[in-house]
């Protein structure tokens, strides 16, 4: 959740048997910057670019954004698309929400779409 501090980015990213790292880029920009000066080599990057906190839709141009930034340091096929965390506390299933706008709606996510 959220940005992990510098050291405890530094102590992580040097582990060797680690194969991939999963951070929260929502709320981590702290972390964003930390993986703009490195990131190892050969390791898979989980990119936590969609909000798992809250029932908005996510900001699509956002997270493109940021995974474009992301493939042109550790390489396109080493990243991988996820949540900024765990979706514990997403609404289950829009289609039970018969009473809405359906404007109201488009501007919704929940975890069964």
């Amino acid at each position: 959740f959220a940005d992990v501090p510098a050291e405890a980015y530094k102590t992580l990213t040097s582990l060797k048997a680690v194969t991939a790292y999963g951070f929260d880029l929502v709320r981590g920009t702290k972390t964003l910057d930390l993986i703009k000066q490195g990131f190892p080599s050969g390791k898979l990057l989980f990119a936590g670019v969609v909000d798992g906190r809250n029932i908005w839709a996510n900001n699509l141009e956002s997270s493109l954004n940021t995974l474009q930034t992301l493939g042109d340091i550790v390489g396109k096929e080493k990243v991988v698309v996820s949540t900024s965390c765990s979706l514990l506390h997403t609404a289950v299933d829009l289609v039970n929400e018969t009473k809405l706008d359906q404007e109201i709606k488009s501007w919704l996510a929940f975890a069964a779409q």
